[in-house]
């Protein structure tokens, strides 16, 4: 009978120590991860794509950041990684690649015995010079596991700035609608399954975006309004072309060039709705994706990426390792357009710990760009609720912004530390709705 209860405790004993385990998004450091260097010598992508065509013979390799997404299926194929210098993008016969290589991590390609060609590596070339796919079985011997959760640098552009520089690279397209989206389209042919090549224009340029028939938004609405639009950039043959890796890369909520306020898409970088006039939850691994912006009033210390289990969400703290230093950060919305909303209200969830001023909450109707200090904000500071601390996540509730229905609204966090103290503050799913 000893023995019966002695094993029930132990089960018991370790049934809660399982629980006690389990993580959410809000909860701690991320993990580790395994990485593996490759023997041979480093070289950068735009190193190989200017000094190597054909069978590689010497023992180099590249590194680089995973900015591609096969998970929503417009993706076919391949893998596409950037560094600080270029971009290229791998040949793979698989489906599902976002599982083995997901984005934001870095993987090292081994590229002795791999070919380059057009700028983008496979295991051999076809008649037209591109490369041919690796199988996954060959992957193995080539790609290696970088470093986790790596912080993805997205050029922000116009449409007349694109170039071959920009090739293989994630981008923001600032300024621009889908040309025939005024009345309501879908991505592409869910009946027949066609990729669709949809217009896009700056009321003058346009470029193409290509969607997949496959991709599990190719039946959604088009975007009708005018704003921002992330994806990878192309050129085949003459024609420059954007995919995206999901309708979060839309966000167009802005009037279009005829003037017309229809809005719609994602609502800054991360998810959102026609019914979300701004939406952001950090999951693309971008702080400043869909224009959001940073300004540092005084100090070193700016926002940053956070990340736990990828997850991500905006993170500041002022704290050097050893000390405290004073500073004064803000992390601000893009412009808004609430002039045609009823009761449009504010939600974010937050998370704190350490001693320190609270975070502090504005807005404003005449900030553009630039020193914040500039324009006239609003403290709203007090119509949130906030973390009791010890990083507990809460949501700040329904902030109501009826007295700011107007076409240019900017949401700004101010962070402050002394020199003595400074909190560690984290913010996450910030959205604009109707209530």
């Amino acid at each position: 009978m000893k023995k019966i209860i002695l094993n029930i405790t132990i089960l018991a004993s370790m049934v809660f120590m399982l629980n006690s385990c389990v993580k959410d998004k809000f909860d701690g450091p991320e993990n580790a991860c395994l990485i593996e260097t490759p023997e041979g010598t480093a070289i950068t992508i735009e190193d190989m794509i200017t000094n190597y065509v054909g069978l590689v013979t010497e023992d180099v390799y590249i590194e680089g950041t995973v900015v591609s997404s096969d998970e929503a299926g417009n993706f076919y194929k391949s893998v596409v990684l950037q560094d600080k210098t270029a971009g290229t993008k791998i040949h793979i016969n698989g489906y599902s690649l976002f599982s083995i290589y997901p984005m934001s991590r870095n993987f090292y390609i081994s590229l002795k015995g791999l070919y380059v060609g057009n700028g983008e590596i496979g295991n051999g070339l076809d008649d037209f010079g591109s490369p041919t796919r690796l199988t996954l079985a060959e992957t193995e011997n080539y790609m290696f596991n970088g470093a986790c959760n790596q912080t993805i640098s997205i050029d922000t552009v116009t449409l007349v700035d694109l170039n071959s520089s920009h090739i293989n690279r994630l981008i923001t397209v600032l300024g621009v609608e889908f040309k025939d989206a005024a009345s309501p389209i879908s991505y592409a042919d869910t009946v027949n399954l066609i990729t669709s090549n949809l217009i896009l224009t700056d009321c003058s340029s346009e470029i193409i975006v290509r969607n997949s028939g496959y991709a599990e938004f190719a039946g959604d609405t088009v975007a009708s309004g005018n704003g921002t639009i992330t994806g990878v950039f192309s050129v085949f043959n003459s024609d420059k072309q954007l995919f995206i890796r999901d309708t979060k890369d839309v966000v167009m909520n802005d009037s279009r060039c005829d003037g017309q306020t229809t809005g719609g898409g994602g609502g800054g970088g991360g998810g959102g709705s026609a019914n979300n006039y701004l939406y952001k939850d950090f999951d693309d691994n971008s702080l400043t994706s869909g224009g959001w912006t940073t300004f540092l009033e005084s100090g070193t210390v700016d926002w940053e990426l956070g990340s736990f289990n990828s997850f991500f969400y905006a993170n500041i703290s002022n704290y050097n390792g050893t000390g405290n230093d004073a500073t004064e950060a803000w992390f601000i919305s893009p412009s808004i357009d609430l002039s045609a909303t009823t009761d449009p209200v504010l939600n974010f969830r937050n998370a704190y710990k350490y001693n320190g001023d609270e975070l502090e909450l504005f807005v404003s109707t005449d900030y553009n760009s630039g020193n914040p200090t500039a324009a006239t904000w609003t403290d709203i500071t007090s119509d949130a609720i906030w973390s009791p601390g010890d990083f507990t996540w809460v949501d700040s509730d329904d902030i109501l912004l009826t007295a700011y229905k107007v076409a240019n609204v900017h949401i700004g966090f101010k962070y402050t530390g002394s020199s003595s103290d400074g909190s560690n503050w984290e913010i996450d799913e910030i959205e604009i709705k109707e209530l």
